[in-house]
C-alpha cells in the first residue's frame, strides 16, 4: 500500500513546529550583501564546529551560496523582525532604513543580531527540492544574549515571553521547559 502525504497538510503540520529566525547572507562578487530569511537552520556538530542551512533550489540565494563557498547566519532578536520580513520578501515600508551589515572575513552578517556565525561551506547534500549547506563555523560574533529571540510559528513571525524561573532553576526562562542537560 502506497502512502500519500498531501503537501498542504504537511506544510500545516510543519508550521506547528516553532523555530528561531535567521538570515543567511553572502557577499556577491561585487561585495554587496545578499540574504534570505531562513528558519531551516541547525547545529550540525560542536567538534568540528558545523552548522546546516536548508535552501530551496528555487531561492535566488541558492546559486550565489553554491558559488561563493562562504556564508553568514544571523540569529535574529525580536528587534530585527523588520529584517526578517525584508529578507523573506515581505514589505517593510517605504521609509524603512537599509539593513545594517557588519563584514567579517569577507562575509556580511546583520548588525545587532543575537549571534552571527561566519561559515565556510564544507559539504552540500541535495534533499528533494532543497540543498543542505554544511558550514564549518570560522567565527562567532555574539550580541546581547538578554534580548528576546524572534520566532516563527504557524507561518508567521512570533514572539516569546520570558517566564519566571521555577524553584531550583529547572526551567529555561524563555521557553518554560525543563532543562535536562
Amino acid at each position: 500500500m502506497a502512502l500519500t502525504v498531501d503537501r498542504d497538510t504537511l506544510r500545516h503540520a510543519l508550521s506547528l513546529f516553532a523555530t528561531g529566525v535567521t538570515v543567511v547572507s553572502v557577499a556577491m562578487p561585487d561585495e554587496r550583501p545578499r540574504g534570505m530569511t531562513a528558519n531551516a537552520f541547525m547545529s550540525g556538530s560542536l567538534v568540528p564546529p558545523l552548522v546546516v542551512v536548508s535552501i530551496a533550489h528555487r531561492a535566488r540565494l541558492h546559486a550565489v551560496l553554491s558559488a561563493r563557498g562562504r556564508f553568514g547566519v544571523s540569529i535574529l532578536p525580536q528587534a530585527l523582525e523588520r529584517e526578517g520580513r525584508r529578507f523573506a520578501g515581505m514589505p517593510v515600508g517605504p521609509d524603512a532604513p537599509a539593513p545594517e551589515f557588519t563584514v567579517h572575513a569577507g562575509v556580511p552578517v546583520l548588525t545587532n543580531s543575537l549571534a552571527c556565525l561566519v561559515n565556510r561551506t564544507v559539504d552540500t547534500h541535495v534533499v528533494g527540492d532543497h540543498t543542505l549547506f554544511v558550514g564549518e563555523v570560522r567565527a562567532v560574533l555574539l550580541g546581547d544574549a538578554e534580548e528576546p529571540p524572534l520566532c516563527y510559528h504557524r507561518s508567521r513571525f512570533a514572539r516569546v515571553s520570558r517566564l519566571d524561573d521555577a524553584p531550583g532553576g529547572l526551567l529555561d526562562p524563555w521557553l518554560g521547559s525543563a532543562v535536562w542537560g
